[in-house]
C-alpha cells in the first residue's frame, strides 16, 4: 500500500541516529516566509518539485484523506 501511494522511497530510509550538524543547520537556516534555506552564497528554494526529487515523494496523485483505513497488522 505504501508503494502504491507513491511513498515507497521511505521504506529504505534508516532513521536511527541522533540529529547531526547538517540537520540542525537546515532547520536553523530554513525561512518559512520564502520556503527556502538561506546559505552564505544565496538561497535554496524548497518547492514541491525539490521535495519530490530529493525524497521520491509524489507531487500529485491520491489524497491520503480519501483513502480507506488499512489494517494495522
Amino acid at each position: 500500500m505504501v508503494c502504491n501511494m507513491g511513498f515507497g522511497s521511505f521504506l529504505g530510509m534508516k532513521i536511527d541516529t541522533l540529529l547531526g550538524k547538517l540537520e540542525y543547520f537546515v532547520v536553523d537556516s530554513f525561512t518559512t516566509r520564502s520556503c527556502s534555506i538561506k546559505l552564505k552564497s544565496g538561497e535554496v528554494s524548497i518547492t514541491n518539485e525539490t521535495v519530490e526529487a530529493m525524497f521520491g515523494l509524489p507531487n500529485k496523485g491520491l489524497d491520503f484523506k480519501t483513502l480507506d483505513e488499512c489494517d494495522k497488522n
